[in-house]
């Protein structure tokens, strides 16, 4: 048994799966861990905010309950006060007017307290005890002819009686009568003696149930509202009263929530009735949304925990599997334990590699940046697509908003007649300073490009060009004072978009060019352009045959609308508008010649001989004509696509049994790069270039296999395979089956 421990330990020890997986899931296992503690946090959090909310709702209905109390009392104490009322108590005889006056009185009283929207007011009557009369509902009653509405109240004639008119207090009191609670104020129009009659006030009970907000829900799972007097005695009980409500009453204290088992409390003290007020509630129905939450989160725990160990083994095979087949290549040509010394001599190679590599790609950088800031400003690029690709690569920064354009030569044209060695090298240095000095004066602004032994191109990054002149006159003072050299500047328009920097670097050029001793510094202007008039410099020329030719529609249509722009806004005379066309005329028929295809535009040429066309009507047709060249070359591409697909693949249904036939080998034959092969194989044909070498090698291992004496190893071999795992695994992918169940089947 410890053997057979001793040797899984050895074979754990030894994969490199297993070797990932320990710490992937103990990193889940933390995350998750961290993740418990902050939750656990939170419910905790909503817990206590829930405790709290209880409390303080029973707080704001207390408050609100007594201010409806505290109505009720004044409108019994202005009753009681209505001289009317107590003229009908004082005096033994009464008349019907006395009655009517009193009534009178209870009804203005009554239409006061609904005034101030008191819901909490029942019913009001009046007891006259020197009279034995009641004032009630409009009337003036005996009392044993109340019998329906004492009846209505819940209560029996002889509790009534007792509770109420046999009272014999001075001083105003609550007491439960029937079902509902009650406000007796006892009155007299003497300063002794017995009270002669009583103000009673009886409580909408439903009001205050309303008041309490007792849900329905606590109904439900037997929770109890009950309210105490001042001296500790039960008032009134709301539904349920729990076995442990007076302990729990004992227990709790005020104005906190108190647990006590499978219930919680709250309870407070009225300031005006010295009333005490307690909930009890099941825990059940106080934290049902915290349950609820928690239940949410146990399931988001467990999908947790399932995804992060199923992302755990992933990542550890993913990671572990090239590593265990590195191991058993070395092993393989090994003998013993010899693999290890392979192993870390082979990745100590890599990496050495690796570091070489690294050195070797930072050191080529600032080739890579004046590469592609050459083809950038000679408008090498297709698209827009292009020119980012071609910046990450080169790790250089594009302008995000607006580009200028500056070129600066540093010495005149009679500084250096004879162009000597010495000289050139001190221009560069000179060029190499004021790099480093916009480098470090300006950071993030500039990328500089070297163009010649006393010359220098300078994009400005996202800056306008009255801001890039007063860089480049600070630039110009600084050669001056630091290497008493003088400087020549042509600065270009601003550009937006980066793929047409082309045109600002001409536009530099140009004002350069006309710089002089008396203005170094040269903002470029129109009238700059060649005496033709025209607008059509070779840069423009030159990208528009490379897209015309490279069928690249978007891109013409581009240069023709900087055309348009420009030409229309100069207002070509006819002399200049037929030397404009006359260029154009030249490039449509060279490409007409060069791919063979039919421009179409001897039309619009006879059009503008014969007058018969403006210049806006012209550029629409050009772009018209440009798009139809577009379309008649990308044809052209898709036919010979075709034509050199049909040609790869006879390459290899005839060459597919040979070990080193692939994508590298076939692009190297048809001379053309691998990218493009692999790009163009895919689009003619639906299926990747390795995917149909595999198809037509399992095919014919099939015909090997179903045919013959030939074994499996043997199979492998002569349809291309230098291993039999990687033919097995081939096989099994494109079948289904493995070829030695082919095999069984046949012998």
């Amino acid at each position: 048994m410890a053997k057979f421990l001793s040797e899984i330990r050895k074979r754990c020890r030894e994969n490199f799966i297993v070797q990932f997986l320990l710490p992937h899931i103990l990193v889940v296992v933390l995350m998750i861990f961290v993740m418990m503690i902050g939750v656990d946090k939170a419910l905790y959090i909503v817990r206590m905010d829930t405790e709290n909310s209880y409390v303080s709702m029973l707080r704001h209905s207390v408050r609100i309950i007594d201010h409806e109390l505290y109505k009720i009392e004044r409108a019994a104490l202005q009753i009681s006060r209505e001289e009317n009322v107590r003229n009908l108590a004082a005096y033994q005889e009464t008349d019907k007017n006395q009655i009517d006056t009193a009534l009178k009185a209870l009804d203005h009283t009554g239409e006061i307290l609904n005034f101030q929207n008191s819901g909490l007011l029942s019913e009001t009557y009046v007891f006259f005890r020197t009279k034995n009369r009641i004032l009630y509902n409009g009337s003036y009653y005996r009392p044993e002819v109340l019998g329906t509405y004492i009846n209505q109240w819940g209560i029996t004639r002889e509790e009534w009686e007792n509770t109420t008119l046999n009272a014999k207090k001075r001083e105003p009191y609550y007491q439960v009568s029937g079902k509902a609670v009650e406000y007796v104020l006892p009155f007299s129009s003497r300063l002794e003696g017995d009270n002669e009659g009583i103000v009673v006030m009886r409580l909408n009970m439903n009001a205050l149930e309303e008041y309490l907000k007792v849900s329905e829900e606590n109904k439900k799972q037997n929770g109890t509202t009950i309210i105490y007097d001042k001296d500790g005695s039960k008032l009134w009980t709301y539904w349920n009263e729990n076995e442990e409500s007076e302990k729990i009453y004992q227990m709790s204290t005020q104005d906190t929530y108190y647990r006590q088992g499978a219930y919680g409390s709250v309870k407070t003290k009225s300031s005006g009735t010295q009333w005490e007020y307690m909930m009890i509630l099941p825990e059940k129905a106080v934290l049902e949304t915290l349950l609820t939450l928690r239940r949410v989160v146990n399931i988001l725990f467990g999908m947790a925990v399932v995804g992060g160990v199923s992302i755990a083994i992933v990542a550890s095979i993913k990671k572990g599997y090239p590593m265990n087949q590195l191991k058993k290549t070395l092993v393989a040509n090994c003998n013993g334990d010899g693999y290890t010394e392979s192993l870390n001599e082979t990745i100590t190679k890599i990496l050495n590699t690796h570091q070489e590599l690294l050195k070797e790609w930072e050191r080529e950088k600032p080739i890579r940046r004046n590469a592609f800031i050459q083809d950038l400003l000679r408008g090498e690029f297709q698209s827009k697509e292009e020119v980012v690709w071609a910046a990450q690569k080169a790790e250089v920064s594009l302008p995000k908003q607006v580009g200028v354009v500056a070129i600066i030569e540093i010495f005149s044209d009679n500084d250096f007649p004879e162009i000597e060695i010495p000289n050139i090298e001190m221009a560069h240095i000179i060029l190499q300073m004021l790099e480093k000095e916009l480098t470090d004066r300006y950071p993030g602004q500039t990328i500089g490009y070297k163009r010649s032994y006393k010359s220098a191109v300078i994009l400005w990054k996202d800056l306008d060009r009255e801001t890039v002149k007063k860089y480049v006159e600070e630039s110009y003072r600084w050669l001056l004072k630091e290497y008493q050299i003088e400087s020549r500047w042509g600065i270009s328009e601003a550009i937006r978009d980066t793929e047409f920097l082309w045109k600002a670097f001409e536009e530099a050029k140009k004002a350069v060019d006309n710089s002089g001793s008396g203005s170094p510094i040269v903002l470029y202007k129109i009238e700059m352009e060649n005496t033709n008039g025209f607008y059509l410099p070779q840069i423009a020329e030159d990208k528009l045959r490379m897209d015309l030719l490279s069928g690249n529609a978007g891109e013409a249509e581009t240069i023709w609308m900087i055309l348009e722009k420009e030409n229309v806004s100069r207002a070509l005379n006819r002399k200049q508008f037929l030397k404009f066309n006359q260029q154009v005329v030249d490039l449509l028929s060279d490409i007409e010649t060069q791919k063979n295809i039919d421009v179409g535009f001897q039309s619009l040429n006879e059009q503008v001989i014969k007058e018969v066309i403006d210049q806006e009507q012209y550029f629409l047709i050009l772009k018209q004509i440009s798009k139809g060249i577009c379309q008649q070359i990308q044809k052209q591409k898709q036919q010979q696509r075709g034509i050199i697909v049909e040609h790869i693949m006879k390459y290899l249904q005839e060459h597919y049994m040979e070990s080193s036939m692939g994508l590298s080998r076939a692009a190297e034959e048809f001379q053309i790069s691998e990218g493009y092969l692999s790009y163009v194989f895919k689009e003619q044909s639906d299926i990747n270039f390795a995917d149909y070498l595999e198809q037509i090698r399992i095919k014919r291992a099939q015909e090997l296999l179903k045919t013959g004496n030939n074994t499996v190893a043997n199979v492998a071999e002569l349809v291309g395979y230098n291993s039999v795992q990687v033919f097995r695994r081939a096989f099994k992918r494109v079948t289904g089956i493995s070829p030695r169940d082919i095999k069984k089947v046949n012998d």
